[in-house]
Parts: structure tokens; C-alpha cells; sequence
């Protein structure tokens, strides 16, 4: 399954087609501009509700959120492309089309509960960005782990 960023869908190919994909848009990652403006941390209003869009970022995913079940989802859906990215600037703009699908597709928010305030904050692109890179490595790390079947 792999998510067109410019029709905004989700569509399913074959293994080969897949690679095919990933390889030449990996070229495209590169030459990407952001297409938000850096946000910063912030305060959410008071009283807000997480939504199924919004990503908690805690030491220890919540994944009973089903926003972060989704996350998951998507940054399972490019880990191919993860893998095979060999520069810096090509891992950093994968984790920002990640980002930007999070923040604009789905209009959702990168969060962490301030229990003193009792309120929910954004943690801004740096901390979110950090989230995408730990996301990506538990994902690869969990499917290294998995044994190999037929």
C-alpha cells in the first residue's frame, strides 16, 4: 500500500511496482520543499479532545490512541522507502512528507499532555520530526526481529 502525495490516496501495487516507485521517488524527496511552515510548541485551548488524527508523543507510544495506531500505519507504509535512503538530506525529507501528511492531509496535531496545566500542547516540528525518526527505527527494528516465513 503506498500513499500518493500528490491525488492525496492510498493505493495498492505489487512488490515490483512498489520498488520501482520508491526508487524514483526518492530523486523527487530531495528536490521537495515543505509545503507547511514551521510550527513551534504551542498550547492547545482548553478542554481539547484528542482526535483520531492527533499523534500523542510520549517515551512510550500510546498505542491505545488510535492516532497513533494510524501514524504507525503510515510510517509502515514508507519504510521501504526508509530503507533505501542513503543521504541525510533524503532521510530528513522523507520524515517531512511524513510530517506534512500528518499536519495537512489529515489536519492533526503532534501532542504531549502537561499534567501541572492540565493541557494539551503541540510539540512543534523538531519534537514530531524526532517522533517520525523513532517511529521509523522501532518499525525497522521490530521487522529485522521477525523471523523470516514462507
Amino acid at each position: 500500500v503506498l500513499h500518493h502525495a500528490k491525488t492525496r490516496r492510498w493505493f495498492e501495487v505489487g512488490d515490483a511496482v512498489a520498488s520501482k516507485l520508491i526508487e524514483t521517488s526518492l530523486l523527487d524527496l530531495v528536490e521537495e520543499k515543505p509545503t507547511i511552515k514551521r510550527r513551534k510548541a504551542h498550547a492547545m485551548p482548553r478542554g481539547y479532545v484528542l482526535r483520531y488524527c492527533d499523534v500523542v508523543c510520549t517515551k512510550k507510544y500510546h498505542h491505545c490512541h488510535e492516532g497513533n495506531k494510524a501514524f504507525l500505519k503510515l510510517v509502515g507504509s514508507y519504510t521501504e522507502a526508509y530503507k533505501r535512503t542513503t543521504t541525510r538530506p533524503q532521510k530528513e525529507a522523507l520524515f517531512q512528507r511524513v510530517l506534512n501528511v500528518v499536519r495537512t492531509e489529515n489536519s492533526g496535531f503532534f501532542l504531549n499532555y502537561n499534567s501541572e496545566m492540565q493541557q494539551w500542547y503541540d510539540v512543534g516540528d523538531r519534537l514530531a520530526l524526532r517522533t517520525i525518526l523513532l517511529a521509523f527505527c522501532a518499525l525497522t527494528e521490530q521487522k529485522q526481529q521477525q523471523p523470516h516465513t514462507k
